[in-house]
């Protein structure tokens, strides 16, 4: 069973859509300017994250984790912060609290 943990988007992409790709005007603005957007976020007005100016990995810049079938996701605290996690074609874990 295969497992990637902790993998920063900002190096390795995400399924969201940032604003200046390589693959030229393909996204909708739509997509790369949605509250939705997990690279957005953090950055949303409102959000106390919002006044941080330095990109801080796994709180402003979203974690990607990648794993096969039977693979797990152990539990993890968050301290002090409220986990958003989501989850693309699996209707057995969808965390938002």
């Amino acid at each position: 069973v295969l497992y990637g943990a902790d993998l920063e988007t900002g190096t390795f992409s995400s399924g969201f859509p940032k604003g200046s790709t390589d693959y030229g005007d393909s996204e909708p603005d739509v997509y790369v300017k949605s509250g939705w957007n997990l690279n957005n976020l953090p950055r949303l007005a409102g959000s106390l994250l919002s006044f941080e100016q330095t990109d801080i990995s796994g709180v402003l810049v979203p974690w990607l984790y990648i794993g096969m079938c039977f693979s797990s996701f152990c539990w993890v605290s968050f301290y002090f912060l409220v986990p958003f996690c989501y989850t693309e074609r699996s209707f057995s874990y969808a965390r938002y609290f």
